[in-house]
């Protein structure tokens, strides 16, 4: 947490030295408007900041996308290895039935050969 927190700050500062000119002091007293000069200023930190903030957002829900998808990709090999244990479970159960079928009509005509 305290990492993110200095990493956000060291963005914040570069963010900011792209909109400080070495001269902005002596071009401050050229311009008309010294207000709208430091809010369109304030505005473009502030706009530069958001987009920090919204793609740094962004690449931590693409993040978390990849890793849901590999764990859902690992669940569903998963869930098709036990599927296929399943079916070969679910054929020894049916070749083992139709033995005892078998067993049980040969007991059955022994008992009437016997009877």
């Amino acid at each position: 947490m305290r990492a993110s927190v200095l990493e956000s700050r060291v963005g914040q500062s570069k963010a900011m030295e792209q909109f400080w000119l070495s001269r902005d002091e002596e071009i401050l007293g050229e311009v008309l408007n010294v207000g709208l000069h430091l809010s369109l200023r304030t505005y473009l930190v502030r706009g530069v900041l958001m987009e920090q903030e919204i793609f740094g957002r962004m690449e931590q829900v693409r993040s978390s996308y990849l890793k849901l998808q590999e764990e859902l990709a690992t669940q569903k090999t998963d869930f098709e290895n036990a599927l296929q244990s399943l079916s070969a479970k679910e054929n020894e159960l049916v070749d083992w039935r139709r033995e005892m079928e078998v067993q049980e009509s040969m007991f059955d005509s022994l008992k009437v050969l016997n009877g």
